[in-house]
């Protein structure tokens, strides 16, 4: 409800607790110290200290939530923590209040409420909110569309079709000659505007749901225009009858293949265990899972002379040649905002160094940009270049990475070349990474910290090999 802060829920719990368990009862608990100090924060809502017992809640409360709204439990319960359903509902609700255009009686709109539901055209929904999650520093969402619908079914925040799926297939018809169809997802209204009184009005139109299924839901099939630009279809002969709203038939809760209980039982094996060794990451695309040294404490001050690193640069840039193509008009603050970006993201900790995921480093004195990643990640916070990416037949980092390079922010190699390699030694195999060199630190950095002690680039290696 709105006004409602429901945080305070877990908080207020630890005024009526002790009139539902007796005294002699909180006595005997008191007892056994470990127990007792997991029993008290979880009383209090602060569930990350209460080991065990935080994670039961947790998980409970993540099923129940599961069920009231549809989804699958069984998915929900495997799912991540529910921190990240709260994050993914509160994006929505953000995005739904201030950016999308609801029920547009002209034309194409984001999305439309009807009785059934809150319809969102899936592609420019799920790119809208993994921007929004990312430039709030949320990590580990997915950068594909496949695992993102998975991500929201798994929590609960979209509604299945009849066959279980993410992704529903909607023909719109404003009455007034324009037609299209859409993939899009159901979202129950009641998770955007839990007072009924904030929603607007439904949509006058007509949606009508196809009762085909999708053949796949991780990548909705061409419509009749681009999703994240729909595209009026040709008027037809005015002969557009009222389409009936059918209701589509929700997926069976799966009763006798969830058993709560069994699922929160199953966390009892190992209740001590602590750090459990968890199995390297597969590799996804150019995100290569690099083994790191821990790094020596951030320095309180620049760690290299700035002189030393002022020499470097005018002995090793040379002058960066224009790119071949004329940029459009505009263009060329992509890569001005891109540094202010990652400066920001690098002081308030949204953007890590010098880890093992991280895509900047330190090395010889500077900042070290690996290439496209850290490009590929502004693009994903930024989806509206896009369109101009699509435009000059361009992928959106790559639209970034030349606004970038006309600004003769980084250094050259010996042989002339943008980009960079460094060598990673970890403690069973070497890899590669390529990148950019900064000139000057600072334009990512206030402090500069030591170099990254692992990483070196393969100049100086190759050097120091051949003396």
């Amino acid at each position: 409800m709105k006004g409602r802060d429901y945080r305070l829920h877990g908080a207020a719990s630890s005024l009526i607790y002790s009139n539902v368990i007796p005294a002699k009862a909180l006595d005997w608990l008191s007892g056994f110290p470990e127990l007792w100090s997991q029993l008290v924060f979880a009383f209090a809502g602060q569930y990350e200290h209460a080991d065990i017992l935080g994670e039961i809640v947790s998980q409970a409360d993540q099923a129940s939530v599961a069920q009231e709204l549809g989804g699958n439990p069984g998915r929900a319960m495997s799912a991540p923590k529910q921190s990240i359903q709260r994050q993914l509902a509160e994006g929505l609700r953000m995005l739904v209040a201030d950016k999308f255009k609801l029920n547009q009686p002209d034309g194409p709109s984001d999305g439309w409420l009807t009785q059934e539901g809150l319809w969102l055209v899936s592609k420019p929904a799920v790119d809208q909110l993994r921007a929004l999650l990312l430039s709030q520093g949320i990590e580990h969402i997915p950068s594909s569309n496949a695992p993102m619908f998975n991500l929201l079914q798994d929590q609960a925040i979209i509604q299945p079709n009849g066959e279980g799926k993410a992704i529903w297939k909607a023909n719109i018809d404003n009455g007034r000659g324009w037609k299209n169809t859409f993939t899009v997802l159901k979202i129950a209204p009641a998770l955007i505007w839990p007072n009924t009184t904030d929603r607007p009005e439904t949509y006058t139109g007509t949606l009508t749901v196809e009762s085909a299924p999708m053949a796949d839901d991780n990548e909705p099939a061409p419509t009749g225009g681009d999703e994240s630009q729909p595209v009026n279809s040709k008027n037809t002969p005015a002969a557009s009858a009222s389409a009936v709203r059918p209701a589509p038939k929700q997926a069976p809760a799966a009763a006798k293949d969830f058993d709560a209980l069994d699922e929160l039982l199953d966390l009892f094996p190992d209740p001590v265990a602590t750090a459990p060794t968890q199995p390297a990451p597969e590799p996804v695309g150019d995100d290569d899972q690099i083994p790191f040294l821990p790094p020596p404490p951030a320095a309180t001050s620049l760690s290299q002379p700035r002189e030393l690193v002022g020499n470097k640069a005018e002995n090793q840039t040379a002058p960066v040649e224009e790119p071949a193509k004329v940029l459009p008009e505009g263009s060329s603050s992509h890569g001005l905002n891109f540094l202010t970006w990652l400066k920001g993201g690098v002081i308030a900790h949204r953007i890590i160094i010098n880890d093992a995921k991280a895509r900047v480093h330190t090395v010889d004195g500077t900042a070290f940009l690996m290439s496209p990643d850290i490009f590929k990640r502004y693009a994903l916070e930024h989806p509206d270049i896009e369109r101009e990416a699509k435009e000059r037949d361009l992928e959106a980092w790559q639209v970034v990475q030349r606004s970038f390079e006309k600004l003769k922010k980084h250094r050259k190699t010996g042989a002339g070349l943008n980009i960079w390699t460094c060598l990673v030694k970890g403690p069973r195999k070497s890899k590669q990474l390529r990148g950019y060199l900064l000139i000057e630190p600072t334009d990512v950095f206030s402090e500069v910290p030591y170099d990254n002690p692992v990483i070196s680039l393969a100049e100086l290696v190759d050097k120091d090999t051949s003396e």
